[in-house]
């Protein structure tokens, strides 16, 4: 029964989660904000967790389109799981984000004015695209019914995902005055992020026999991971453009070698260690390029900030990924009652 399911320790951490960050969340909303963040340094870790979570689920969407439109039996097999897996992490994700957002009234405006050449417009539209035919196809799911035809579906899920992921990382890549930002790799940096986190967090959750079908994608997509961070390291490193800052650690070039070198003796730590490297890249990617402060700004902030998150902001991720996990737990029960029932 879905009662019972939420009695067990995991779902228990997971509602404590959604109470703790769910008390920051308001008192952003209602009261006074406690986040770190500045006139020069606006997107710290509440948006870094949006982003994470957002391209993840991208990447389970991704998988599960994929399965679909190409007949693949092990991604059909477990299609159930990975539309879970999907429709958590993008409702994690808002989560986040509307922690973000200042308040509930700053979400209805945005909805209401709608600023069609904003890429942030763009990005929070597609996802919200994508997480409506998420729930189409879970719906379908639940009552053993098709409302469009599932190639079709997919098909249309796979496109918004791709452009979601993309243009999130336009987002930046067309942000003004951020030379760490700007360019077309922006993009290329949360697409391969989003493959990269999804894949791994889906074998995880499936388990063995999926990690042993869809090992060699998640090789190959933490190989690309790895080149295209290194390269940028390479890059900023020896770069001379001014305010441009390391966006690249050399403990997260570590951690994917270690990923990938663990890959068959201990695929959990491999896949774990997968997902805090894109995490990190993505937090370092968003924070460091914001730490030159600039204009008339840098009189009382100083030329360059120091940022490391609090409390508040740590209570939003963890919000954001209990919402993801309790949302998961609910909705997979749900159809796998159905199953039992038909």
């Amino acid at each position: 029964m879905l009662t019972k399911e939420l009695y067990r320790p995991q779902h228990f951490l997971a509602i404590i989660g959604i109470m703790f960050g769910g008390y920051i969340a308001i008192e952003e909303w209602f009261f006074h904000s406690s986040f770190k963040a500045n006139d020069g340094l606006v997107w710290t870790l509440p948006l870094v967790s949006y982003i994470f979570l957002a391209l993840m689920s991208t990447g389970a969407s991704i998988l599960l389109a994929v399965g679909k439109i190409w007949s693949i039996p092990s991604l059909e097999i477990n299609s159930k799981s990975l539309l879970c897996i999907a429709i958590g992490l993008l409702l994690g994700a808002f989560a986040s984000l509307s922690t973000e957002m200042g308040s509930p009234l700053n979400i209805y405006w945005i909805i209401l004015n709608p600023n069609v050449r904003s890429p942030i417009w763009w990005m929070g539209t597609l996802y919200s695209i994508e997480l409506t035919l998420l729930f189409v196809k879970f719906i379908e799911e639940l009552l053993n019914r098709k409302f469009i035809n599932g190639k079709v579906l997919s098909s249309l899920t796979l496109v918004v995902a791709i452009a979601a992921a993309l243009v999130l990382g336009a987002v930046f890549g067309t942000v003004i005055g951020r030379v760490g930002y700007a360019g077309l790799d922006a993009s290329i940096f949360t697409l391969i992020c989003a493959l990269a986190s999804g894949i791994a967090l889906s074998s995880i959750i499936i388990g063995r026999s999926f990690y042993k079908f869809i090992s060699p994608a998640l090789l190959v997509v933490t190989s690309v991971l790895f080149v295209f961070l290194l390269a940028k390291y390479i890059y900023q490193s020896r770069s001379t453009v001014d305010y441009l800052i390391i966006t690249v650690s050399i403990y997260t070039l570590a951690a994917l070698l270690v990923s990938f070198a663990l890959s068959y003796k201990s695929p959990l730590i491999s896949s774990l260690l997968l997902i805090f490297s894109v995490m990190h890249s993505e937090y370092l990617f968003v924070v460091n390029g914001q730490l030159h402060t600039l204009g008339p700004k840098e009189t009382w902030l100083g030329t360059l900030q120091i940022y490391s998150p609090n409390i508040s902001e740590v209570a939003v991720l963890v919000f954001g990924i209990s919402v993801a996990w309790l949302t998961y737990s609910i909705t997979k029960s749900m159809l796998d009652n159905d199953m039992g029932n038909n």
